[in-house]
């Protein structure tokens, strides 16, 4: 009798159990991702998966928004007069420790991101001066320029995430194993594969109470669990040959929309070979891209220029993409004469980015050139990718609107730590991009960066493969998330997990 009265307590405890877990992935959304962010200090961190978890966790001044237009996040309000810009930020404004915000926390936010090893202090390299009053009610940050910067509020003041002074100081470099921020979510842990968020007491009213971003390197494995509803969410991080087969499961609803993704070969010019644009320009010609977006990319994807995809109001149409020539890139390299050494195209370990290295490779090599493919982990991709250890590599632009990027990505300033990770240097682009900060006129800015495309189309600064349409893949559990043109994870603040 007691025995059987022992088993049945068990019975109960087991089952209340599964009950209280089962109610608590109620509040919590896994969100499927291809590789883990390399950091969560967001003075480091540079790939898209870390930025957009970042902008969670942290107040940027500023943001883009779903019109890919700028809006408030901490800053409530903003005006440029000649050289100087205001800021307006309401308070309470509070960190997820419970310490309020204060005027040393934002200048020292600004101090932070000018240091010479934080790769984003190019952004601020006009800045002269900050200075910082507040009332009961607001901070007012006044930001003083040399001279009037057209690009700050859409491409650089997003990146400015509001740092606690005391913690940054005390921590240093192990900031990012803690971040603390003052944004809807804060951090909550970081275990074997998945990084926690949780909601900020702040924020009441959201559903989601809970963020899980899952790491989940192998594709095919992404993909079984978003078909299980064990992951809710993936944007941009599943084979695009495999969405069409996505589309036919009454659990998941698949989303194609336009974005601001560019995929590119990265080339480094430090290479003897790859600083000959005959030769870069042979590679060009031997890419039959349109086979590769059709067959590899379920037809996802649209030829490539540059930087900019046809979603922003920059895009240059004028500009014609290389044609696949093969007998064209075979003459190239044939009145070069060049060495036959081996060149190495690096991949990420992930399976469509290394099978579609494996295919470029292989059409460049019909041209008589070597190339072979070498894929590695994420973050040793990427680390080599920034030390400039590499021939060639598979890599993506992601959230590009302003066509300062430029700047940020071939302006000989910019070579490591920067983002120039090609070195490529050319002092008439260089003069090109200095001009181009302080021109406010709309139109005249058009015309001056259409002139910033064609330069670096035409000397092949990377080898430009397509724009991706971006996808995003969602488990029918996870109501009222609607995917936007820069692809943020804001639209979870709107969702709810039935």
């Amino acid at each position: 009798m007691k025995l059987r009265l022992l088993l049945a307590l068990i019975l109960i405890a087991l089952n209340l159990g599964c009950t209280k877990t089962q109610k608590g992935s109620q509040d919590t959304v896994v969100i499927g991702l291809n590789s883990k962010p390399a950091s969560l200090d967001p003075r480091y961190a540079k790939d898209a998966a870390g930025m957009r978890i970042l902008s969670l966790m942290f107040h940027s001044f500023v943001r883009v928004g779903p019109g890919l237009t700028v809006v408030g996040d901490a800053a409530s309000e903003w005006n440029w007069k000649q050289n100087k810009l205001e800021l307006k930020v309401p308070k309470p404004l509070v960190f997820h420790n419970g310490r309020a915000v204060t005027s040393e926390d934002l200048l020292f936010t600004f101090e932070a991101y000018q240091q010479k090893d934080c790769p984003f202090r190019s952004s601020l390299s006009g800045l002269q001066n900050v200075n910082v009053s507040e009332t009961d009610e607001s901070f007012t940050v006044e930001l003083s320029f040399d001279k009037f910067s057209a690009k700050f509020l859409a491409s650089d003041l997003p990146i400015i995430r509001i740092l606690p002074k005391d913690l940054v100081e005390q921590q240093g470099a192990e900031f990012g194993k803690n971040p603390v921020g003052s944004h809807h979510f804060e951090y909550e842990k970081n275990e074997n594969n998945s990084i926690f968020l949780k909601l900020s007491k702040a924020s009441k009213d959201i559903a989601i109470k809970r963020l899980e971003f899952k790491s989940v390197s192998d594709e095919f494995t992404l993909m079984s669990k978003l078909k299980k509803g064990q992951v809710h969410l993936v944007q941009n991080d599943l084979p695009k040959d495999k969405i069409a087969s996505l589309k036919k499961n009454p659990n998941l609803e698949v989303v194609s929309y336009p974005g601001l993704a560019f995929t590119y070969v990265l080339v480094n010019f430090k290479n003897p070979a790859l600083s000959k644009k005959a030769f870069r320009k042979a590679l060009a010609h031997s890419l039959d891209l349109d086979q590769i977006i059709k067959f590899k990319l379920g037809g996802l994807a649209q030829r490539a220029t540059g930087l900019l995809s046809p979603a922003t109001a920059f895009y240059n149409r004028d500009l014609i993409p290389v044609e696949f020539n093969l007998q064209k890139a075979k003459q190239l390299l044939k009145n070069l004469a060049s060495d036959s050494s081996e060149l190495v195209l690096k991949t990420s370990h992930q399976r469509s980015a290394r099978d579609t290295g494996l295919v470029l490779a292989k059409m460049m090599s019909q041209t008589g050139a070597s190339v072979r493919v070498e894929s590695y982990e994420w973050a040793t991709f990427f680390e080599s990718v920034q030390k400039g250890d590499f021939d060639m590599a598979t890599m993506k632009w992601v959230g590009a609107i302003d066509p300062d990027l430029y700047r940020i990505a071939f302006h000989s300033s910019e070579v490591h730590p920067g983002r120039n990770r090609g070195h490529y240097l050319n002092q008439t682009l260089d003069k090109l991009l200095d001009e181009g900060l302080s021109i406010a006129d709309p139109d005249k800015r058009l015309e001056h960066y259409f002139k910033v495309q064609k330069i670096v189309f035409e000397d092949l600064a990377v080898l430009p493969l397509w724009y991706d349409q971006q996808v995003a893949v969602i488990h029918k559990s996870l109501k009222g998330y609607k995917p936007v043109a820069n692809s943020d994870y804001f639209p979870v603040l709107k969702a709810t997990l039935k």
